[in-house]
Order: C-alpha cells, then structure tokens, then sequence
C-alpha cells in the first residue's frame, strides 16, 4: 500500500492516471488555497470571509495530509538510504523545506502571509512536472505579490 501511496503523489508519473489526477488536485488545491488568501484581503468581502475561511483550512488539511504521506513514503524516493534517514533527507529538501513553510503560518505565524505565498513555489513545481499553462502560474505570481502587497499595507 505505501508503494502504492508514494507512486500516487509522486509529481508527474504521467503512465498512472490516478497519479496524473493527483496532480491535478492539489494544483486545483494550491490555486484555490491562493486565491483565498487574496480574497481574504478584500474588505469589501468581508460577508464571504466565513466561507473562505473554511475553504482555506480544507485546503491546509489536504496540504499537511499531502506533506504526512510524503515524509511516510520517503524511503521510496530515496531507497539508497535507511527509512529514518530518508525521512530527514526529504524534511531538509527544498520540497520538504516549502511544504513545511506553507503549512506552520497558517497555524503559528497567522500574519505572515509572505510564507502562505511560497505555495506559488509549488505550482512552479508542479507546472514544470504536470506541463500546467503558464498563464496560470503568472496568474499564481501576480496574485501572490498583490495579496503581499495589500498586507504590508
């Protein structure tokens, strides 16, 4: 079953449609955690803020589901290495290290939204390995820097 795990998650495995439908989940997941994130800078939207709240905590929920299975099947992206070391060998990796950092703010660091933005980080990930359009990571970057943007000021 974790074989099976890790060949789902693993970015980009386009012979396994479960996989390839994997990716384009959490993508959707990602954009929609994003776009909440900027929404939730509005203030003439304050009515919805409720519901977009709920959907940003759906969102985190898949996200540290997602980051719990990959820390768990790391020994099958690093099989050269024991199971514990593996496991670090993934938390100090760049994807490690940007999943860790898009999931604490949300329940530490509330304010900080400039590290809920590192999310932009993995759709470029993941656009370079699902071939995503570009415009939609252009969208991801212009969102990312007016939500940054708005929250500074």
């Amino acid at each position: 079953m974790k074989e099976k795990v890790f060949n789902i998650i693993q970015i980009g495995d386009k012979s396994n449609r479960i996989s390839r439908a994997f990716d384009v989940f959490i993508t959707i997941t990602i954009f929609a955690n994003i776009a909440v994130t900027v929404l939730l800078t509005f203030q003439e939207l304050a009515a919805f803020f409720f519901v977009f709240h709920i959907i940003e905590w759906i969102t985190l929920l898949i996200f540290c589901v997602e980051y719990a299975l990959r820390i768990w099947t790391a020994d099958y992206l690093y099989p050269d290495k024991s199971e514990l070391r593996s496991r670090l060998h993934f938390l100090i990796s760049f994807d490690g290290i940007v999943d860790l950092l898009t999931i604490i703010p949300a329940f530490f660091l509330s304010g900080m939204v400039i590290f809920r933005m590192l999310r932009v980080a993995r759709i470029f990930h993941r656009t370079a390995a699902t071939r995503v359009a570009t415009s939609g990571a252009a969208w991801a970057i212009e969102s990312a820097v007016r939500a940054t943007s708005a929250a500074m000021s």
